[in-house]
C-alpha cells in the first residue's frame, strides 16, 4: 500500500509521488512516515530533508528543505516549505556556481545543506 506526497513551494508545486515511505528531518528529529500513519503535523527546521522511498522500488529521492511544515492525513503528505532541492538532480558543477553566486552567509548556509543532503542521501548509480 502507498501513500501520496505532494511538495509545494511558493513557486511551485512538484508532481505528487506515490510512496511506502518518508523519512522527514523535523526541528525535533527524524519521522518516519508509512502508510496509514496517523494524523501529523511537524515543523521542519532550516536545515530539513525528506527522502522519499518510490514505492514499488528499490530506489529513493532527497529533498533539501529549508524550514516548513509537513502534514500527514488521510494517505496524504504534504510538504509546505519556502524552497526544496531535488539533491539528485544536481550536478558538482551546478553547486559550485549556486556555491559562487551566494551573496549572504544564509545562501551560501543553504548551498552546504544541499551538499550534506546529497551525501547523506546519494543517487543511487546510474540514477541521475
Amino acid at each position: 500500500m502507498t501513500f501520496t506526497v505532494t511538495i509545494i513551494t511558493p513557486e511551485r508545486s512538484l508532481p505528487p509521488m506515490d510512496a511506502d515511505h518518508v523519512t522527514v528531518q523535523a526541528v525535533d528529529g527524524e519521522v518516519g512516515i508509512r502508510t496509514g500513519h496517523a494524523p501529523l503535523v511537524a515543523l521542519i527546521g532550516e536545515d530539513g530533508f525528506a527522502m522519499v522511498r518510490v514505492a514499488g522500488q528499490h530506489d529513493y529521492r532527497a529533498f533539501a528543505l529549508r524550514g516548513g511544515v509537513a502534514q500527514m492525513l488521510d494517505n496524504q503528505l504534504k510538504i509546505l516549505t519556502p524552497n526544496a532541492v531535488d539533491v539528485h538532480a544536481l550536478d558538482p558543477a551546478t553547486l559550485a556556481k549556486r556555491e559562487a553566486a551566494a551573496k549572504t552567509d544564509a545562501d551560501r548556509a543553504w548551498v552546504a545543506w544541499q551538499q550534506a543532503v546529497a551525501r547523506k542521501w546519494p543517487a543511487r548509480a546510474g540514477r541521475v
